[in-house]
Formats: structure tokens, sequence, C-alpha cells
């Protein structure tokens, strides 16, 4: 999951961590004191933001790929600051790398709207923005992707009987326990209502029934309104490499209901 505030707070620090290194680099002939502590600082904080973006679509690994970079230009332009030469390429390098950040925060904040503030999950429109078309989209194997519809069973029956803000605080708490099953590498959206999405790599079917085994377990032990649990309903599919992810999204959508026709708190293959 991608908070833009969250990004926001680690391209700050980023942004400080390099200035207080640059004032250290200027500062040597004037201080004893060794800068390996604001090497150490700037490395840390610029591992910390390359870790939140991870998961961000094409266009930001574009720009994470070109930190990379500069980054790497930079610490070996450090070296060797002292003559105007290379006093010159280090500024313009340090200043597209400031350009750089600037282009990570717009993209993520131009996004902003497609996170669910209950959640602070991605929300369904999000399919597009986190280019899950062609990442998932393999060329050359068969796929070994497969979608994850979760839908919470008689969650009406849950607003109904204990009011809108415990329905909330349900949705919370999955989502919470959705997060904490699945893996990083997977794709967690509020799908819409009740409804969650997850889009997972799996070596194989069975594998992909066993992570909906566990989300469905963890979500009867874990989630619960007053004695009553909250239990899901997970719809799974295949993509295929011939199909869209819309298309995907579709059977498992036929599963879940396949599924809540036969008992419920389950999950159903096709």
């Amino acid at each position: 999951m991608i908070i833009a505030p969250k990004i926001s707070h680690d391209i700050d620090c980023v942004t400080i961590a390099y200035y207080d290194w640059l004032f250290s680099i200027f500062a040597k002939p004037f201080n004893d004191e060794s800068d390996q502590h604001y090497v150490s600082k700037k490395n840390e904080h610029f591992q910390t933001l390359l870790y939140a973006t991870k998961r961000c679509p094409t266009e930001g690994l574009e720009i994470i790929k070109d930190l990379i970079a500069i980054n790497d230009r930079l610490s070996e332009l450090s070296e060797e600051i002292n003559s105007k030469k290379t006093f010159l390429v280090f500024k313009l390098e340090f200043l597209k790398f400031r350009g750089k950040l600037n282009d990570l925060k717009n993209l993520f904040y131009e996004n902003r709207a497609q996170i669910d503030p209950l959640t602070k999950l991605n929300l369904r429109d999000s399919l597009n923005y986190l280019d899950i078309e062609t990442k998932l989209q393999p060329q050359s194997q068969p796929s070994n992707f497969y979608v994850l519809f979760i839908d919470l069973d008689d969650f009406k029956s849950i607003n109904d009987t204990y009011g809108h803000d415990a329905g909330d605080k349900v949705l919370k708490d999955v989502a919470r326990i959705l997060n904490d099953t699945l893996r990083d590498t997977d794709r967690l959206l509020r799908y819409g209502g009740e409804e969650f999405l997850a889009i997972l790599e799996a070596h194989n079917v069975a594998e992909a029934k066993d992570i909906a085994q566990r989300i469905l377990k963890n979500i009867e032990e874990s989630v619960a309104i007053e004695d009553r649990k909250v239990t899901a309903t997970i719809g799974i599919s295949s993509k295929s490499n011939k199909e869209s992810i819309y298309e995907s999204i579709t059977r498992a959508d036929n599963a879940m209901y396949f599924g809540k026709k036969n008992g419920k708190n389950t999950f159903i293959y096709l």
C-alpha cells in the first residue's frame, strides 16, 4: 500500500539529510569532524524511501531509477569536489536530484484521491494507476498471477444491527488483517463497499488457495463485533495471458458469488 503523506514525509527526510550531507562536505576544510555521520543518515533515509516506493507505478519506478543513478554519481563526485569543474558538475547533479524528488512527490499527490481514507488502501480506480495490466502480463511464460475477490459476509446486517461506526471499524480491521496476511509483492485494493481485491503471484493454484484460506482464518479469528464473528467469502481466478485483468476480476467475482450460495466463509476457484 502506498500512502501519499507517508511518501511525502520520506521525501522531506531525504531532502533534509542530503542538504546536511552537502553542508558537511563544504565544511570539511573548517571542521575536523568526520562527515560519515551525515553520509550514513542520507543513505538511511534514501533506503527508507526506496523501500516505501518499491510498489509504485511505472512512472514512479523510472523516477526512482534516475534517483539511484544520480545518488551514485553524487557519491563519486563528493570524493573529488575540490576543483571548480567538479563542484559545478556536483551542483548540477544535486539540482537534478532535488527535481526528481519533487517529481516523485507530485506523482503520489496526483493519485492521492485514489486512496481510501477509511482503510488507507488503494481504491478500485487505482488499477490503472498501479499499472497492473502491464506488470502482471508475462510475455514468454504461463501466467502465475491470481485474483482474489474478497467479500465480507452479511455486512449489511452488521451496519443495520450495530451501526455504521461499527461497520467502519470492521472494514478497517479487515484491511489490517489483509495487509498483515498478504506479502509485500501482492496488490491489495478496496474494490467497493465491503469488497476487497488482492492480486498476487503464486507458483500454482494450491498456493493461491492456501493464501485465501489463511485470509479466511485470520478474519474469522481476529475480527468481531461484540460476540459476533466476521467472516468473508473469496472467489479466486487465475489470470490468463489472453485476458485483461478486468476479465480475471469478473471471473473471481462470479466465483465469490458461487461461494456465497454455498454456505459463505469459504473460497471458490473458477
